[in-house]
């Protein structure tokens, strides 16, 4: 299943004293059955035969031409007779729409029959086995204000209303798909019919086939995610969890860590507790997910997490969590495998929760997730991953529980702590003497037959500490990127090296165990100039998160362990900035340290005593076939001490060359 997001946005200026903000929020987390059933559920039939028809199965609420009741839930703050509207919603369509289509969802008035900013599903003008969306200010037949963009079935398409719903010369609904902001105007259309000035008291879910000629109905979809509002704000759609990249597929990544971003919390009304910061981590039992069909994943984990209780201050805890998952093959978009994830189990209790504490998801609420799942050319694999989790708090030792007001939503990260740390002599970041790098194996794909590998990011101008707990920062620096060069489609690679500007975010999560750990991410990469082609120049992505960790463990000498890594997004662009291409993954960078400090008696430089070699794997290639390797440089005849702060030097001395040369290319 492809994730594509679909906006239909309702919007009009408000009347003075309107209440503004979000006024009906549905994530249809009742226990499967009948909506206007279920315990704590606004919904009401309106129309249709049979009542309790509309149900709510797995997080998601089921409409389909073959049933007929409607419903309806009202909107906080009504009735509206001006101003904007907004509505959001995810739908997935398993059943075509019928003839012309028809619609299935709109506002309403407190009546049976006032409708407006009618959303309608239909086949009109799409391909075979595709269908289209339109949007009526009040016909209740399918509109000629249709997207001009076919849809799949099996698809998720995030669905927007924008209705201005008075007065009635400026009543107007507009529908978008993918709308980055409310100003775009691809893919978008506006209804033309003319109608008048409802009070509008609520948003309503149709189902409906006519058993007359013509024959229309809205096909078979479900819906989730339904947020109301007064403005863009209050309803745009969340950002989807980013893409992470990880060595294999299994679920949860053994590597991985799901947090919650910086803004969400869980907090409990009654006893006055939240819980923030959010870390799920160490995985015991990861599992591959299945090939087709649904299989349940258990296993045990760690949870750390910042708790803050009346009068007593926060502090961080961790405690064991047992765990279980409902993982169910959704279908594929290209080589992207998409997953429908439930959390079906979640028991956190012991460790550092106060005594009689414990913390579990919801029985009556489904914490529903998504997972993607994308191979890469190099044979890693891109995942994004998230759950919204609906939790509970018991201070008795569950004899009873409070829900939390909000879900808590938690996705898939790298846990730091898995990155092979360097010593470094301080706890400074980046270290000033070590350097970033890409594997072995790694390249990255661009127009024309660019290719880039063997990255080395090196030479930072600035070194800060890292921000306090519960602190965040920016830090711009200016580097030096060294890496290989193809112009031919990796027919002949050239060392290259260019400038670099680079600007990094870095928020403290928390320590646990002597460790602290800090999400990154990387602002902006540019480089232009040095050995690049003219014209040519390279940039992190603005569109896609270049999102990274860092674990450091500060050691009693003032020495740090620190493990470091970001995994980047980047665009090329060979016209001086005019148009941007972007790479086909992402790069995977680690901190690594090839200059370790050697204890010395003196500072003296270079020290009588040592030597400078080249790495391991390093060759210089010229002419002739011509390569020399394993280089050692020592025996110098002079050595001073360094210039002072500020200050400069320029210092000759005899010394010796040792190395391998080979006069064949390399064959000996």
């Amino acid at each position: 299943m492809k994730k594509i997001l679909l906006t239909v946005l309702a919007s009009a200026l408000w009347a003075l004293g309107a209440q503004a903000g979000v006024i009906l929020t549905e994530n249809f987390g009742y226990p499967a059955g009948p909506i206007v059933f279920a315990a704590g559920s606004p919904w009401r039939t309106h129309s249709g035969a049979i009542t309790g028809q509309v149900d709510v199965a797995a997080g998601r609420v089921n409409l389909t031409q073959a049933e007929s009741e409607d419903v309806f839930a009202p909107l906080s703050g009504g009735p509206y007779s001006s101003g904007n509207l907004y509505a959001c919603f995810t739908v997935n369509f398993s059943v075509l729409p019928t003839g012309a289509g028809t619609y299935f969802a709109h506002f309403k008035d407190a009546t049976t029959g006032g409708f407006r900013c009618r959303v309608f599903a239909t086949t009109n003008g799409a391909a075979a086995g595709r269908f289209r969306v339109a949007i009526a200010n009040a016909v209740g037949t399918t509109p000629a204000t249709i997207i001009p963009t076919d849809l799949s079935l099996g698809v998720d398409y995030v669905l927007v209303v924008r209705y201005t719903a008075g007065p009635a010369a400026s009543i107007a609904s507009t529908l978008w798909i993918n709308p980055a902001s409310e100003a775009d105007v691809a893919n978008r259309v506006a209804a033309v019919d003319a109608t008048t000035v409802l009070q509008i008291t609520s948003f309503a879910l149709r189902q409906s086939l006519t058993t007359t000629a013509p024959i229309v109905g809205m096909g078979t979809l479900t819906m989730d995610n339904l947020r109301v509002g007064t403005t863009w704000n209050d309803i745009k759609p969340p950002t989807p969890a980013p893409e992470i990249r990880f060595g294999g597929v299994l679920l949860p990544p053994p590597d991985g860590v799901y947090v919650s971003p910086e803004l969400y919390h869980a907090t409990y009304q009654l006893t006055g507790i939240t819980l923030s910061n959010i870390s799920h981590l160490k995985f015991t039992n990861p599992t591959p997910p299945p090939p087709n069909g649904t299989q349940v994943h258990n296993f045990g984990s760690g949870i750390e997490v910042d708790i803050t209780r009346p009068n007593q201050g926060t502090m961080r805890i961790g405690a064991s969590a047992n765990v279980a998952v409902r993982v169910t093959h959704a279908g594929n978009n290209g080589s992207t495998q998409l997953y429908d994830t439930e959390m079906l189990q979640l028991d956190i209790a012991g460790g550092g929760l106060p005594a009689g504490t414990m913390v579990r998801e919801s029985p009556t609420r489904a914490s529903t997730g998504r997972t993607t799942i994308r191979p890469t050319a190099d044979g890693q694999f891109m995942i994004g991953s998230f759950f919204d989790i609906f939790t509970e708090l018991s201070v008795d030792g569950g004899a009873t529980w409070e829900p939390a007001s909000q879900p808590v939503r938690v996705e898939l990260r790298v846990d730091p702590t898995t990155i092979p740390p360097i010593t470094a002599p301080s706890n400074l970041l980046p270290p000033r003497n070590d350097l970033y790098i890409s594997p072995a194996q790694w390249h990255v794909l661009f127009a024309q037959g660019i290719i880039i590998r063997d990255i080395r990011h090196s030479f930072f101008t600035q070194s800060l500490p890292p921000p306090p707990p519960g602190g965040s920062q920016t830090h711009q620096f200016g580097s030096q990127v060294d890496y290989q060069l193809s112009t031919d489609n990796g027919a002949t690679f050239r060392p290259a090296r260019s400038p670099a500007s680079t600007m990094v975010s870095m928020r403290h999560r928390g320590t646990s165990n002597g460790v602290q750990t800090f999400d990154t991410e990387m602002l902006s990469l540019d480089l232009q100039g040095g050995d690049l082609p003219p014209g040519t120049m390279l940039r992190e992505s603005p569109s896609k998160q270049s999102l990274g960790g860092t674990a450091i463990t500060e050691n009693p000498d003032g020495t740090a362990r620190i493990g470091s890594f970001f995994d980047i997004f980047t665009e090329i662009s060979l016209d001086g900035g005019q148009n941007w291409a972007p790479a086909q993954d992402a790069a995977r960078v680690t901190l690594v340290c090839e200059t370790p400090e050697i204890p010395k008696p003196s500072p003296n430089l270079p020290p009588p005593d040592g030597q400078y070699v080249s790495p391991a794997q390093y060759h210089a290639a010229y002419a002739a076939g011509i390569i020399i390797r394993n280089v050692s440089h020592n025996r110098f005849t002079q050595s001073q001490p360094p210039p002072p702060p500020g200050g400069s030097q320029t210092h000759s001395f005899g010394s010796q060359v040792q190395f391998e040369i080979s006069m064949d290319g390399g064959q000996t």
